[in-house]
């Protein structure tokens, strides 16, 4: 089900985002198409986890695949949105194997081509959905600009964060929850306006998103240092060469002087700090102590998706074997 969804909604979101481009600025269509991979065949794409999510949890909830589609992929244009200015902003090279739009086409262009995809989020939410009435429009638009505002807080903090020397793992995960799970919360209250569910109902949505992406941020953090980078694409030693402050890399500089001492070398740091710090990280369980933070808020979020997803069906089976395969 799942893939077949994914399929489908693929072929759209490329079709609205080519429309909201128009005919009239092809280098800005380029620049669109590139970051997406629809310029090429066999280019690497997103998960697009966050608008399957939205579109599976809007039908276990009793509507239809077609009344969560202009939400989901004004979702999924957002956080692409996000995408081409965090890499802007934290300097990344390289996105989905490969160069960031800012590095093929320069910052300036990127910024505004990013910019441009913000805009064509809500442009597409507003389109007109023959299955809403207009309430449901108008909350969609509220819940939608609330959460776009929560993830230029966790940007915000992100940044202001990589000038301070210490971070406390409350503040960390303050900023992980506006940065990164608030849109996997926006995916499920969207779902639940769409349904027009009672209010305790969207407070437990809204929690089964905010759970989830903490857990998918936590987990990341981990895979970070100690995933296969032949599954993963990633270095494991890229976050710690950088000084990034993850989950686990914060649990050891709070509580490891040794560590800190490590952490107080300028970045990059070379390759004899990065196999001392990742050795303490591992001889003190805090690989353990990640990956059991990650599974207790997926936990969370699967205990409160069984008490509020109550009819059985095709959609509710495949959303959770969705967000229990997301975490290891």
């Amino acid at each position: 089900m799942i893939n077949e969804i994914r399929a489908r909604f693929e072929f759209k979101l490329e079709d609205k985002l080519m429309t909201q481009c128009g005919k009239t600025e092809p280098e800005l269509t380029e620049m669109v198409r590139y970051h997406f991979g629809w310029h090429a065949d066999g280019e690497q794409r997103g998960k697009r986890l966050r608008p399957i999510m939205h579109i599976l949890a809007t039908m276990a909830l009793g509507s239809t695949e077609e009344a969560a589609m202009s939400s989901a992929i004004a979702l999924e244009t957002f956080h692409n949105f996000t995408l081409v200015h965090d890499d802007i902003q934290d300097k990344g090279e390289f996105r989905q194997g490969r160069l960031a739009m800012w590095q093929k086409y320069g910052m300036e262009q990127s910024i505004n081509t990013g910019d441009f995809m913000s805009y064509a989020a809500f442009s597409i939410l507003n389109q007109n959905n023959h299955e809403l009435d207009e309430h449901q429009g108008i909350l969609l638009n509220q819940t939608f600009t609330l959460a776009g505002l929560d993830v230029m807080r966790g940007q915000h903090l992100d940044m202001r964060y990589e000038k301070m020397a210490i971070v406390k793992l409350e503040q960390y995960l303050k900023m992980i929850t506006y940065k990164t799970a608030r849109l996997f919360s926006l995916a499920f209250e969207m779902a639940g306006i769409i349904n027009q569910v009672e209010t305790e109902k969207l407070t437990n949505l809204r929690a089964i998103g905010k759970n989830i992406g903490i857990a998918f941020q936590i987990q990341d953090d981990y895979l970070g240092i100690w995933g296969d980078p032949l599954k993963t694409g990633k270095s494991v030693s890229t976050d710690i060469m950088t000084k990034k402050k993850t989950y686990p890399l914060l649990i050891g500089l709070n509580n490891i002087q040794e560590m800190l001492d490590l952490w107080n070398e300028p970045a990059p740091l070379p390759d004899d700090v990065i196999g001392k710090i990742t050795n303490l990280l591992s001889d003190n369980d805090i690989d353990t102590q990640t990956l059991n933070a990650a599974r207790s808020y997926k936990l969370d979020a699967i205990n409160l998706f069984e008490d509020t997803f109550r009819q059985e069906s095709e959609a509710k089976q495949s959303l959770l074997n969705l967000l229990s395969l997301m975490i290891i």
